[in-house]
């Protein structure tokens, strides 16, 4: 995930470059140009990680609330008791 989202930041970079040099000042300061570039790209990337943190906190959601399910339906079968321990009848023998 972590390269997909740099891979994605450089691009926006390497576009944010080639657009701010295509409708470049000519009599402005290269230095200015790519500190523009510089802070739109950071904006970007900020944005970008923001979204990122935003799925990974729904993903851990879904994923929280998948295995909830999965337990109570486990539960419901009978494979586990209340207490969440094996001890359903389809649990394999225990050890004298």
């Amino acid at each position: 995930m972590a390269k997909i989202v740099l891979a994605l930041v450089l691009s926006l970079l390497l576009v944010v470059v080639i657009r701010s040099e295509a409708q470049a000042d000519p009599s402005a300061p290269v230095a200015d140009q790519w500190g523009q570039a510089a802070a739109s790209a950071k904006g970007a990337a900020e944005s970008m990680a923001a979204s990122a943190t935003g799925a990974a906190e729904d993903a851990k959601d879904a994923a929280s609330s998948w295995t909830d399910w999965f337990t109570g339906r486990l539960k419901g079968l009978g494979f586990t008791d209340s207490d969440g321990n094996n001890d359903g009848p389809a649990a394999a023998p225990k050890a004298a």
